[in-house]
């Protein structure tokens, strides 16, 4: 079965708030996806096991240092690999 993530971007609640998981193809492919078609949702940062930075000025963070409690922001979403979307 298909899934077409495009799709699952409109569910997402008004002005969200969002990490996602990884860095790589499907992660950037995801943010793209995210700023053409849900321009309301804030991209928080990316979440990852092998790598910390940047990419397009948005933190990179190492997973076991991730932790959103203390955030101001109550809807927080972690997108991952097209194989557990």
């Amino acid at each position: 079965m298909k899934i077409n993530y495009h799709d699952n971007i409109q569910k997402l609640s008004q002005e969200s708030y969002i990490y996602i998981y990884g860095s790589g193809t499907f992660a950037r492919s995801f943010y793209h996806s995210i700023k053409v078609f849900r321009p309301d949702i804030r991209i928080l940062g990316f979440i990852n096991s092998n790598e910390t930075g940047k990419i397009y000025g948005i933190p990179i963070i190492f997973v076991d240092n991730f932790n959103h409690k203390g955030t101001e922001y109550d809807n927080i979403i972690v997108c991952t690999d097209q194989a557990h979307w």
